[in-house]
């Protein structure tokens, strides 16, 4: 056996508000740090927010916690391996989920 490969990762239970991810409000989202947690709140129908803090990595697993914090009517999720040519979406609604590869 070869020696043991350190592998690289990345945890943010959102206790921190100056970890790295965006705050931002304006008439359509309000997204940030609030009581430990990371929050994305949409405002008006019909739009998708994404936020991000720029880690990256080439080879990864994921495990996410979502919870909706009111009335949710709509999905949520998660966005990965986004280039100048696209990004994949994994989402979760009403009990169901999907992985779409969005090109552009």
């Amino acid at each position: 056996m070869g020696p043991c490969q350190s592998v690289p990762s990345f945890s943010d239970d959102f206790s921190n508000p100056t970890s790295g991810w965006p705050i931002s409000e304006d008439s359509i989202i309000k997204i940030g740090y609030l009581n430990g947690e990371y929050q994305i709140f949409v405002k008006q129908a019909n739009y998708i927010v994404r936020a991000g803090n720029n880690y990256q990595a080439a080879d990864f697993q994921v495990e996410l916690d979502v919870r909706d914090a009111a009335s949710f009517d709509g999905s949520a999720g998660m966005y990965f391996g986004s280039t100048n040519v696209g990004f994949y979406d994994y989402e979760i609604a009403y009990g169901q989920f999907a992985l779409f590869a969005m090109i552009s």
